[in-house]
């Protein structure tokens, strides 16, 4: 059976219903198969079905097409494979009252909004932005300490400190929390996930790797990024070469639960303009905007393109509004000699946007929620699915699966393969919104819609780089006027290249004013060659003299040394930025060049690289300060698990995952680790 850790929101308004989004998150125990039924029951009613979206293997969401009566509910969740849930006056609708807006934690001395607490016991002010918290209100947190994936949640001691509710909890270190309230009077409110950080600029070398779901595919010099927008999180891996050295062109993401567990591989159904490797990814935040940067294509010819994608969202997707069952004279004629299952079947909608869309031309967005159909044996039915139109939308596409009571399917929906489940049943213009099916089970292609963490069509931007580069580190900072910036690399496979360059764009408009822009050249700077970018927030440690509190510092960690800007200057887009060599080197024998990096709370963390083979290496710093007098990379006690060379770092909240690479000289390896900082 499955069990409940929380709903929220635990209670809505009546009035806006229609336009609230239900969160239903499971516990260890449990695991959500794709696509739920959900029920709502409230006794001696009939149960009023719900429309449910799959997000991972214990989290869904339920939204309402249309009002429901008052009151209190029963949640009923069934699984494909017959599992089940029953939760008894889980939510709650009600005429009347102010409810809680978004939850934030603050600091007891000056009320600042809190993104990480450096304290294993603690005491912080929790706020709303709408409503009213109480002596009334009790207040919990549920915790991941890493290296385990289980929840526990823990009941809080709070005093209520008009307007704020204070509270004093003891977490284990290096944990990932998200706060939750719930007011006498039923409303409730859950924050982003908060890290419990026991220090900062922590240079300990006694730090352990654990494993992490593989990749789907074997990679070496692969493009790695982290994507964290609205609710959703997930991990890149675009391109590289796979465990024979050839090139891809495939993408694959994993998405990262609520508290910053990896979860399975997904081979994306979207695919990078060409195939080749050393291409450098790099996510606009806080958009929906991805960059690929130059990179070697199958011939091994360096490039100087630049494309963007998009994340795309559920939002983006058709919102089914009804669906009626219906009888026909002629289609029961039809199905008499037919043998027709009777079941639960599943609808869901896309639209393909026209060429135009400046987000995705000629793109398919994601599939709208689905629409679960119990229908009985029966000859002769048909079902019409009505939906709202979406602007800039060309055509819809209908999907439905086979019966989802036959074993195969079950099987398939247990194993997440749904290709074997989907099939397209029909498309229509722009123009119209519903479609009629007749259940021919063989009707229409064996297709599938998108899948969460799918990207828009690549669109080639229209200037390219003035160097071509593969292998280039690429950064971007929260500061106006904003820009992209991409440093060192290689022209070809031997020629090092020292300069960097920069173009200007505006990230409050999306998408971002890039592609009206030019890539301005700078000046030769450093050692060049191969290099990876990784981000230092001074908000993080002291600022150094001249510095703004709120500035972002690139580091280049290129052929075996550390660089870092002599100046803040990165906020005007000069193209004369100076770098300054720190003097500290990392790997053996100062070969860094195929190591990645990573930061996060004043501490860098290296990892691989290459000597004669690749290396298992791990180095350690504490954060700079000032940045100029940078300290000593510190070889780490323990080895990675695998030796990797050109693998690719990306940095989520208390882990850096260290993924793929080459294992031997002629291998790569799908497999992926981390280290918690």
């Amino acid at each position: 059976s499955l069990g409940l850790l929380y709903v929220e929101p635990r209670q809505v308004l009546s009035s806006s219903l229609t336009s609230t989004v239900v969160q239903i998150k499971l516990d260890n125990t449990s695991t959500l198969l794709d696509p739920p039924t959900v029920y709502l029951y409230q006794s001696p009613n009939t149960p009023i079905p719900v429309i449910s979206s799959f997000q991972d293997s214990r989290t869904l969401y339920m939204t309402f097409a249309s009002t429901i009566p008052t009151g209190s509910y029963d949640i009923v969740i069934i699984n494909p494979d017959d599992t089940s849930g029953y939760f008894a006056s889980a939510f709650s609708v009600v005429a009347s009252g102010t409810p809680l807006g978004s939850l934030t934690a603050r600091s007891l001395t000056n009320n600042a909004t809190l993104t990480y607490i450096l304290s294993s016991s603690i005491g912080v002010y929790l706020s709303v932005s709408a409503g009213l918290l109480d002596a009334t209100t009790t207040a919990y947190a549920t915790c991941v300490t890493p290296p385990s994936t289980s929840y526990y949640t823990l009941t809080l001691a709070t005093t209520f400190v008009s307007p704020y509710v204070k509270i004093l909890f003891t977490a284990t270190p290096n944990s990932v929390c998200k706060f939750r309230v719930i007011t006498g009077s039923g409303w409730s409110a859950v924050s982003s996930r908060i890290v419990i950080q026991d220090a900062i600029q922590d240079a300990s070398t006694s730090r352990v790797t654990y494993s992490a779901p593989s990749m789907d595919l074997a990679r070496s010099s692969h493009a790695t990024i982290a994507v964290s927008y609205s609710s959703y999180n997930f991990v890149y891996a675009f391109g590289g070469l796979n465990g024979t050295l050839s090139p891809l062109s495939s993408i694959e993401h994993s998405q990262l639960d609520d508290y910053g567990n990896l979860l399975p591989w997904t081979i994306s159904d979207s695919v990078l303009p060409f195939a080749g490797s050393k291409m450098n990814a790099h996510w606009l935040a806080p958009t929906r905007e991805i960059y690929i940067i130059g990179g070697a294509n199958s011939a091994n010819v360096h490039q100087s393109t630049v494309y963007r994608a998009f994340f795309l969202l559920p939002s983006d997707a058709p919102v089914v509004t009804a669906y009626s069952v219906g009888l026909d004279v002629n289609e029961y004629l039809y199905t008499l000699n037919m043998s027709y299952p009777s079941g639960m079947w599943c609808y869901r909608v896309s639209a393909v946007m026209n060429s135009s869309d400046l987000f995705n031309p000629s793109g398919e967005t994601l599939p709208s929620a689905a629409v679960l159909v119990q229908l009985p044996n029966t000859l002769g039915l048909t079902l019409t699915l009505n939906w709202k139109s979406i602007t800039g939308a060309s055509a819809y596409r209908i999907y439905r699966t086979r019966n989802v009571t036959l074993s195969t399917a079950v099987t398939s929906f247990i194993t997440g393969d749904i290709n074997s489940d989907y099939r397209l049943i029909g498309q229509v213009s722009s123009s119209v919104t519903t479609f009629v099916d007749t259940f021919d089970i063989n009707a229409g292609t064996a297709s599938y819609p998108r899948p969460l963490g799918a990207l828009s069509v690549w669109k080639l931007m229209s200037d390219t780089l003035n160097a071509a580069r593969a292998a280039s580190a690429t950064w971007s900072l929260s500061n106006q006027p904003r820009h992209l910036w991409t440093y060192g690399g290689l022209s070809n496979p031997t020629t090092v290249i020292k300069s960097f360059e920069l173009i200007a764009l505006d990230a409050s408009v999306s998408p971002s004013t890039l592609d009206a822009n030019t890539w301005v050249l700078g000046s030769n700077q450093g050692n060049g060659g191969p290099c990876y970018a990784t981000m230092l927030h001074i908000t993080d440690i002291a600022a150094p003299s001249g510095w703004g509190t709120d500035t972002e510092v690139p580091y280049l960690f290129c052929t075996g040394k550390i660089f870092a800007p002599s100046v803040d200057d990165t906020v005007t887009g000069t193209n004369s930025l100076s770098w300054k060599d720190t003097t500290k080197t990392y790997a053996a024998g100062g070969s860094g060049t195929t190591a990645c990096a990573g930061q996060a709370f004043g501490t860098f963390l290296v990892a691989g690289g290459f000597s004669t083979t690749p290396l298992d290496t791990i180095y350690v710093q504490s954060a700079p300060n000032p940045y100029q007098a940078m300290n000593n990379m510190v070889l780490n006690t323990q080895s990675l698990s695998t030796p990797r060379s050109y693998p690719g770092c990306v940095v989520s909240d208390l882990k850096m995952f260290i993924i793929g690479g080459l294992s031997t000289t002629t291998t790569s390896t799908n497999t992926v680790e981390y280290m918690v900082f």
